[in-house]
């Protein structure tokens, strides 16, 4: 017989496991699956000693009554976690100039203003605005609003917006520094995703995790487990079950099946529509971003390095770029040989040393990178999901050559960095693709032009009763901040109709 739980939730990711934490404190049976074997979606780790982050360069919205800290608050885990605050939030470092992005909004503003004497009227202006739209963002959630800078500067990209603040291209740059996290260049991407890192990073606080983010994701799973929930990975759920046309019930690949009152999920929209509904004689004919043709975002390279000898960063995050045009740096990263001209490099264990042995860093090298290539990653697309790719002589020269690539960038930063690495693990999109079910190894779900972001960035209900979403693929959008933030509003919505 049908095991019956109040929720069955698809994917152990951050928003999975944050929609989960709620809706068990609320005093519902939920369960989660996730067909990975870790926790954490995008949000995963790996290794024993010492455990690397796999993404988690930054998490924003960790300051009091910052969306994070609310979310985990009101799941019952923040006193679980350690939060470890940083400031500067990042180091940016530009062909000729430098400089910290503080955690306190003003002293970053001064800071610029010191370097663009010239430019601080609308470096001011630039920022007051971006607060006041920070501070309404979530409201998009229920569509455009009528007037305010919202609804006026809402289907802009970032590049328009600041040349009503600057003609300064070196300036400009600076303020849109962190486009690199948003997967497209300040020409391409939307105003609003870039409102949204401006305002979880840089007004209400960043943080790292104490032990790394596996903490996090962990707390969460407790949280559901505690409260007699059910979190289980390496467990597939292959089709959604509907009756008079309501979701009612999952179904698992080893044949279990449960029968629930709603279900939200955390996989792709692909893999969500045309999947796990597709048994039930449904598709993404009734799902509005499929049928309007939405486009998924660039995926992402990376390189983890263990580090033997001393590492100075001028913070735990440095963003480090080689021309101040982002559309060139942009273009570079999707060609077959980039030369990396943008690129983050994080040092892990920076303000918590006790993740590596004394003499010992963990870096995590990140950059963009297109999912298709003309060489297709010398993988046959059948063997893309499976581990069997991974070993495949030419996709294995391929990965170290761009994570050569990626190494040599680094030493800009890191003078002689090669010779103190005593390991090395390359992450591609295939890599992507594979750990997190996203389709193309999409980095930010959807694609974050305006056409996609922001109020229209689709939200948790769905054409079908019982059937709910959440993760980066819905509002509000991609980063770890906004995941959680997607959780906690799909649970709201649940428990609001209830």
């Amino acid at each position: 017989m049908p095991e019956t739980v109040d929720f069955v939730i698809v994917g152990a990711g951050m928003a999975g496991l944050t929609a989960g934490a709620l809706l068990a404190r609320a005093g519902n049976r939920v369960a989660v699956f996730d067909k990975h074997s870790k926790l954490g979606g995008y949000a995963q780790y790996f290794g024993n000693d010492p455990t690397y982050d796999a993404s988690t360069h930054l998490i924003g919205g960790c300051g009091s009554r910052g969306w994070t800290e609310t979310a985990l608050h009101e799941a019952g885990v923040l006193d679980r976690v350690e939060l470890l605050p940083l400031d500067p939030v990042f180091h940016a470092i530009l062909p000729g100039q430098r400089f910290n992005a503080y955690a306190d909004p003003e002293k970053f503003r001064q800071e610029l203003s010191a370097l663009w004497p010239i430019e601080a009227p609308g470096i001011q202006r630039f920022f007051e605005d971006m607060a006041t739209m920070g501070r309404d963002f979530l409201t998009l959630v229920d569509g455009m609003p009528e007037s305010g800078l919202l609804a006026r500067h809402h289907h802009r990209t970032l590049a328009s917006f600041l040349d009503d603040y600057t003609k300064d291209e070196e300036l400009q740059a600076a303020l849109s520094a962190l486009w690199l996290f948003g997967g497209l260049p300040p020409e391409r991407l939307s105003l609003m995703h870039y409102v949204m890192l401006w305002h979880t990073y840089l007004v209400q606080g960043s943080a790292s995790i104490k032990g790394g983010v596996k903490a996090l994701s962990q707390a969460l799973a407790d949280a559901i487990t505690e409260r007699g929930g059910t979190v289980e990975t390496k467990v597939q759920v292959k089709q959604l079950i509907r009756s008079r046309g309501w979701v009612t019930g999952a179904r698992l690949e080893d044949g279990r099946e449960f029968t629930t009152r709603a279900v939200i999920s955390t996989a792709s929209p692909y893999d969500t529509f045309e999947q796990l509904l597709a048994a039930e004689g449904e598709s993404e004919a009734g799902y509005p971003a499929l049928r309007q043709g939405y486009v998924f975002s660039v995926s992402a390279m990376q390189v983890h390095l263990l580090v033997n000898g001393p590492l100075e960063p001028p913070a735990r995050t440095t963003l480090l770029y080689t021309t101040d045009d982002f559309h060139d740096a942009y273009v570079d990263l999707q060609r077959d040989q980039p030369e990396v001209a943008g690129m983050a490099c994080t040092v892990l264990d920076m303000g918590d040393p006790g993740r590596v042995r004394e003499g010992q860093h963990m870096l995590s090298l990140f950059t963009l990178a297109p999912y298709s290539r003309a060489d297709n990653w010398n993988v046959p697309f059948d063997a893309r999901r499976s581990k069997d790719y991974r070993t495949l002589p030419d996709y294995v020269a391929l990965s170290e050559r761009l994570g050569d690539a990626m190494v040599q960038r680094a030493e800009d930063l890191f003078p002689g960095l090669s010779g103190k690495i005593q390991a090395r693990k390359v992450g591609t999109p295939l890599s992507m693709e594979r750990y997190t079910f996203n389709t193309g190894g999409a980095a930010f779900g959807w694609s974050n032009v305006p056409e996609q972001s922001g109020a229209n960035r689709p939200g948790p209900q769905t054409p079908f009763r019982g059937l709910y979403l959440a993760g980066h693929w819905n509002f509000p959008g991609g980063s770890i901040a906004g995941a959680i933030t997607s959780g906690r509003i799909a649970a709201k919505v649940i428990l609001a109709g209830m």
